[in-house]
């Protein structure tokens, strides 16, 4: 045990120092940092943008009292709906409306909140052929059957998926209002019918929260918690597979490629030698995982502090639970990827030996969207049950609060009886593996010699 622990000093020592692992610890957060300012910075100033447009509104029906639309121009005027300068853009956009079509217009509603014009025209005809040439952004023709049918057609240019808004857009929800108050206005009703009809629901949701077995108001609390919470666990356990693993996979498998494997075997036993590298390079990523989790923390705090994720806190229970599933499933991956590395000849021949047991380990990011929808499906439950996916798919539901407590247990004694046994078939692929040399294996070869060892 002494001589496994000076390997697994030695490699600590020797990892941390490496410039691929400093990166790893600091250079990827730092880098995701910048992915995501820059992505959010362009996002912002997309969502930011002002669009003015122009949308002629055709009313078929007669039931559009075109004085409940003065009446809203002058209400979003004198909100300060839009900044000057986007009652400029706009203006310049009206503008732009070929004289020929103006003609066509008899009255101009403009300064709504979305950057909108709304030009009362009187033939559909007219107004479909303006929007077809380009002249119009849109135009939304009230059937002559309204009030029977309620039928209102939108014709527009071409538009992206992100602008498609499917009739909820501010046009459209500015016609609504606009119809119900017309209506309204046909039968005297009290003021605070009037108010409900327009705006019936406040409406404020509430769920069972998983932290306190309480019922709290949803919000971008409890989806951050739901969500991001078991993703964040979820990706730290998949980028350190992927690193510390590498690092332990090219670790053995350099060793046997340069003969300093026998000069090792010479003083210590295979055991120790495979226990001293997992432990040591199990270290360096357990080491990465808590400068990641400080990282973490303290952009919590500071988003907690300013507001902006206000009444955020993470279940101690929980966070425990996630840890202990990343721990012994970064063991169980180590001691496969030092087997598979003693089994190949070069370091190439080690990697593709280590996809048959880490590919299984992705395949809950997969299907994330299904896991976190239906925490009990059959596909979740046996991926939780399955100990390669068993990791990532428990740490992805527990903060559904829908697993029943007995799953917990039982998961986590299946995984950690599969990582003794994968300790001990490491180990003996290590043995066997380790004073190999030339041609690579084959999978009965494989089979053949554990039944000998």
């Amino acid at each position: 045990m002494k001589r496994a622990l000076l390997i697994a000093a030695h490699e600590l020592s020797v990892t941390i120092k490496r410039p691929a692992y400093l990166f790893t610890i600091f250079g990827i957060p730092l880098l995701y940092a910048a992915m995501f300012g820059i992505i959010g910075l362009t996002t912002a100033k997309t969502a930011l943008k002002i669009t003015p447009r122009v949308i002629a509104v055709v009313d078929s029906s007669g039931v559009l009292d075109h004085s409940i639309l003065t009446d809203l121009e002058v209400e979003a005027r004198s909100r300060e709906v839009l900044s000057e300068e986007a009652l400029q853009l706009l203006s310049d956009r009206l503008t732009r409306v070929n004289p020929s079509t103006l003609d066509l217009v008899s009255q101009t509603f403009t300064g709504f909140s979305g950057t909108l014009s709304l030009i009362i025209m009187a033939d559909a005809d007219s107004a479909r052929e303006t929007t077809r040439r380009g002249d119009l952004d849109a135009a939304l023709i009230i059937s002559a059957d309204y009030l029977e049918t309620g039928r209102v057609w939108g014709f527009s240019q071409s538009k992206s998926l992100l602008d498609d808004d499917a009739g909820s857009g501010p046009a459209e929800r500015l016609l609504r209002r606009a119809l119900l108050l017309s209506l309204l206005n046909e039968q005297p009703v009290d003021p605070a019918i009037e108010n409900r009809i327009l705006s019936p629901m406040n409406y404020m949701a509430y769920e069972i929260s998983a932290a306190s077995d309480e019922f709290e108001q949803t919000g971008i609390a409890s989806e951050l918690r739901k969500v991001a919470l078991p993703y964040a666990f979820s990706l730290l356990l998949l980028i350190s597979i992927m690193m510390g693993g590498s690092f332990l996979l090219q670790g053995v498998a350099e060793e046997k490629e340069n003969r300093v494997m026998e000069l090792l075997l010479s003083s210590v036993t295979t055991d120790e030698l495979m226990f001293g590298k997992v432990l040591g390079l199990g270290a360096c990523g357990l080491l990465q995982i808590l400068v990641w989790l400080g990282m973490g923390f303290l952009l919590l705090v500071g988003l907690v502090s300013q507001d902006i994720l206000p009444g955020f806190t993470i279940p101690v229970d929980l966070f425990l639970l996630c840890l202990g599933y990343f721990l012994v499933g970064y063991l169980m991956i180590a001691s496969l990827m030092a087997g598979a590395g003693s089994l190949g000849n070069t370091m190439k021949e080690s990697q593709q030996l280590s996809i048959i047991f880490t590919i299984p380990v992705w395949l809950p990011m997969f299907a994330i969207v299904a896991i976190l929808a239906e925490p009990l499906s059959i596909l979740s439950r046996i991926f939780a049950w399955f100990p390669l996916t068993s990791p990532v798919t428990m740490m992805l539901r527990l903060p559904s609060g829908q697993v029943p407590w007995w799953e917990i247990p039982l998961t986590f004694g299946i995984l950690i009886i599969f990582t003794w046994f994968c300790l001990k078939f490491g180990a003996k692929l290590f043995r066997l593996g380790s004073l190999m040399y030339g041609k690579r294996p084959s999978l009965p070869e494989i089979v053949r010699w554990m039944r000998q060892a």
